[in-house]
C-alpha cells in the first residue's frame, strides 16, 4: 500500500509538522533594539533566539544527528523551509522538504522524505514521492498555526508559538564571545556556550518523535522504514537513540553566529557526546547527538503594530 493509500494518517503526522514549522520559524525572532554598548553575549543571544518580534521570511535548515557507533544504529534528518509571514493572507506561503535517514544494526539504511508546499493557491503534500491529500486536518493546522504566528508578530512576540517548536534560547550556558568571526564580518559576532542538556534533549525528543511520527504515518515501520506487516514490532532508531541518550550525562558546546545590528541568527550548532551513566549496564551505548540550524534571506523584522 503506498502512501497516498493512507490519507488521514498521513495528514495527521503532517499537522504536526506544518505546526511545527511555523513554530521554528516564530522562534528565530530579532530585534533591532540593541542595548547599550558594549552588549554582552547573553543579551545578544536573547535578541537572536528569543527577540521580541518574528522575522516575516526567510530560510531555515535543519540537520539533526544521532549516532551510536558502538551499536550500528544511526538517525539523521535535515529539514529546509522557505517561509514568508503575510498578515493578510488566510495560509502561510511556505515550502518545505524533510528527509531522514535511519540505520539499525546490519540492516540498510532506509530513508523517508517529505515535501510540503502552500500558498494562496492551495496545499500540495507528498510523502516518498507519492502525492498525498491535504486533508482539512493539514488545512486546518495550517491556518491556526500562521494565525498565531501572525496575531504574535503584530504583538511583537518571536518566541516559539506552541510545542513542538525549538526553544534554542535555553541551550545555552554562560555564552561568551569569541573572536573567531571573519575580519571583513565585523557586524557579525560568535557566542560560545556550554550545553544545558535537559532542554536540549526534550527539543531533540519532540524532532525524533515528529520523524517517528510521520514513518508510521506513512505506513512504514519505526524501525527500518519497511512495511509494518514485514516488520511487527520494531521500534524507531529515532526514538530509541533520543530515549537513550535523556538517560545518559555528558557535556557539550553550542556556537551561535549572530548579526549584531538586527539581532537575527545565521547559524546554530550544539554538538554532545554522552555515556551511559554508572549502574546502568553494559546494554547501553554511547551516544553523540548533533545539532545544526541556519539561517538566510530573513527578512526585516516585524515590529509591534506592524501590519
Amino acid at each position: 500500500m503506498t502512501p497516498g493509500n493512507r490519507p488521514t494518517r498521513v495528514s495527521c503526522a503532517v499537522a504536526a509538522l506544518t505546526a511545527s514549522v511555523l513554530a521554528l520559524a516564530a522562534s528565530c525572532g530579532g530585534s533591532s533594539h540593541r542595548p547599550p554598548a558594549p552588549e554582552a553575549a547573553s543579551q545578544l543571544v536573547a535578541r537572536a533566539l528569543g527577540g521580541r518580534s518574528a522575522v516575516r521570511s526567510g530560510q531555515v535548515e535543519l540537520s539533526l544527528s544521532l549516532l551510536a557507533p558502538s551499536i550500528r544504529e544511526s538517525f539523521t534528518l535535515h529539514s529546509a523551509t522557505r517561509f514568508r509571514v503575510t498578515a493578510a493572507a488566510a495560509t502561510p506561503t511556505l515550502a518545505l522538504s524533510l528527509a531522514t535517514l535511519s540505520r539499525s544494526g546490519s540492516s540498510g539504511p532506509q530513508r523517508l522524505t517529505v515535501a510540503l508546499a502552500s500558498g494562496p493557491h492551495g496545499i500540495s503534500l507528498s510523502v516518498q514521492g507519492h502525492p498525498v491529500h491535504a486533508s482539512p486536518q493539514v488545512q486546518h493546522a495550517l491556518q491556526a498555526g500562521y494565525a498565531q504566528l501572525v496575531a504574535r508578530t503584530a504583538a511583537g512576540h518571536g518566541r516559539p508559538i506552541a510545542p513542538p517548536g525549538l526553544d534554542a534560547a535555553a541551550w545555552l550556558v554562560a555564552p561568551r564571545f569569541t573572536s573567531s568571526a571573519p575580519p571583513a564580518a565585523g557586524n557579525l559576532a560568535h557566542v560560545h556556550a556550554g550545553l544545558a542538556l535537559t532542554p536540549f534533549l526534550a527539543d531533540v525528543a519532540r524532532l525524533a518523535t515528529l520523524a517517528a511520527g510521520l514513518g508510521r504515518a506513512a505506513g512504514i515501520a519505526e524501525g527500518g522504514l519497511q512495511p509494518t506487516a514485514g516488520r511487527p514490532g520494531t521500534s524507531s532508531p529515532a526514538l530509541a537513540l533520543s530515549g537513550a541518550a535523556a538517560g545518559e550525562s555528558g557535556v557539550g558546546t553550542v556556537d551561535l553566529l549572530a548579526e549584531r545590528s538586527r539581532g537575527l541568527p545565521r547559524s546554530l550548532a550544539a554538538r554532545v557526546s554522552l555515556h551511559p551513566r554508572p549502574g546502568t549496564g553494559h546494554s547501553a551505548a554511547a551516544v553523540t547527538v548533533s545539532l545544526r540550524m541556519s539561517f538566510s534571506a530573513l527578512g526585516e523584522p516585524a515590529r509591534a503594530g506592524a501590519s
